[in-house]
């Protein structure tokens, strides 16, 4: 029977079912016959799906033409396996094989053969469509979306919208230099369910982020216990130093003007102001003893202060473990100070 023929008969009788069956294998299958060429593998699995399907092997048939689509995408290989996935009652593969093909019609097609096409593979998604749904993914161009564990692609899909058996489904969506985005579903025959997985931006990489927080790890920060140690111990030392000096000053002034109301003769052995002139003697000694003890406590919360500096900018870290700091004042007739003692 000739193609014309085939057509003919769709014209008059289309709405008979064994008709309808008969324009499956005829109208999608012949457009590829004289195209097909042996040495051309997705051409090869076209005609053994042909073969097959004739020999009355609808799975073998269904997995040829799919091989041949696979290897290269066409409206008659993908509209035949819609043809034989309808057969085998897989309907979500039988509504995204006939979606493609429908919309790969080649428009240079005779156009009562392009309708007859088009009528056919729109009752395969609407036979379908009473057992499955339907996805459609808004997200970023580019991204690559897989529902469950089959990765369809990268947006956009062709055709759009990706069927689906009912009932709950994973989809999500992955770019470079984006943070993936993930969402479950719950899908119900013959809707269509929009899922909207806008994409932002990631945060940085992993070396990046170790870098960035590194100076939280407490084995790599100063101990704030040590360093409010040390400035409050700088402090203290700073005014308990302004204040023997103070001190001091104030002793040597009131020797002075003791001194000033005495004869200086009178202080020798034996003199009228000899008592007197031991107690300004004494006051001017400890006048010198608090001016030193002034110094000395300056030195020391200066020394402090200095080291509370150094200790809160120093690298901190301990590979072998974090050892204890002590702080250990020093003084001496001539200096103040403090040691710092421990790994910092």
């Amino acid at each position: 029977m000739s193609i014309g023929h085939v057509i003919k008969i769709a014209g008059e009788v289309f709405c008979h079912r064994q008709v309808r069956a008969l324009l499956a294998v005829s109208v999608l299958l012949s457009t590829s016959t004289a195209a097909a060429q042996p040495q051309d593998e997705a051409a090869e699995w076209f005609l053994r799906g042909r073969r097959l399907h004739a020999a009355g092997d609808t799975a073998a048939a269904y997995e040829a033409y799919v091989r041949s689509h696979r290897l290269r995408p066409s409206y008659d290989a993908a509209g035949n396996a819609a043809q034989q996935a309808r057969k085998l009652g897989r309907w979500a593969d039988a509504c995204n094989l006939a979606g493609y093909s429908r919309r790969h019609l080649p428009s240079s097609m005779p156009a009562k053969k392009r309708l007859v096409a088009a009528q056919l593979l729109d009752g395969v998604v609407q036979d379908a469509l009473k057992h499955v749904g339907r996805i459609r993914v808004e997200t970023a161009d580019g991204a690559t979306l897989r529902v469950d564990d089959t990765q369809l692609g990268r947006i956009p899909l062709d055709p759009p919208s990706y069927c689906v058996r009912s009932g709950q489904h994973q989809v999500s969506a992955a770019l470079t230099g984006y943070a993936p985005r993930s969402t479950t579903i719950k899908v119900t025959p013959g809707e269509t369910f929009v899922v909207r997985l806008p994409l932002t931006t990631a945060a940085p990489p992993a070396a990046a982020r170790v870098a960035l927080v590194e100076g939280n790890d407490t084995n790599n920060m100063p101990q704030i216990g040590v360093l409010i140690g040390l400035t409050a111990a700088a402090v203290s030392g700073a005014g308990v130093g302004l204040g023997l000096l103070v001190a001091a000053g104030n002793k040597s002034d009131d020797a002075a003007k003791r001194l000033a109301t005495i004869d200086v003769g009178g202080c020798i052995a034996g003199g009228p102001h000899v008592d007197v002139c031991n107690a300004v003697t004494a006051e001017q000694d400890a006048a010198l003893a608090l001016q030193a003890g002034g110094i000395a406590a300056l030195s020391i919360g200066g020394a402090l202060a200095v080291t509370a500096v150094i200790y809160g900018l120093w690298p901190h870290g301990d590979t072998n473990g974090t050892a204890a700091v002590r702080v250990v004042p020093m003084a001496g007739p001539a200096y103040g100070g403090a040691v710092v003692r421990g790994r910092f």
